[in-house]
């Protein structure tokens, strides 16, 4: 089992079409706290995902990051995609 170090906690971002779910814990099936962001825009919501780390970590460091997203991604920069 995975222990979150120097009191950090684990933050897993869920990626999905009309939502996006932050959430926090500090070990397997430990989930401390939550937020849903809407989708909009790519700018306002990557901001608003930003705000929902800093919601759901209060104050603590990030001992990891995770995120799952809906498929295909495209992750070159020269792509048309």
């Amino acid at each position: 089992m995975a222990e979150a170090l120097d009191d950090g906690v684990f933050v897993g971002v869920e990626l999905g079409g009309t939502r996006i779910v932050v959430a926090t814990g500090r070990g397997v099936g430990s989930f401390e706290r939550r937020v849903e962001v809407p989708t909009r825009d790519p700018a306002s919501t990557l901001n608003e995902v930003r705000s929902a780390i800093d919601v759901v970590t209060d104050g603590h460091p990030i001992a990891g990051l995770g995120i799952a997203s809906f498929g295909p991604i495209d992750l070159r920069t020269s792509s048309d995609t």
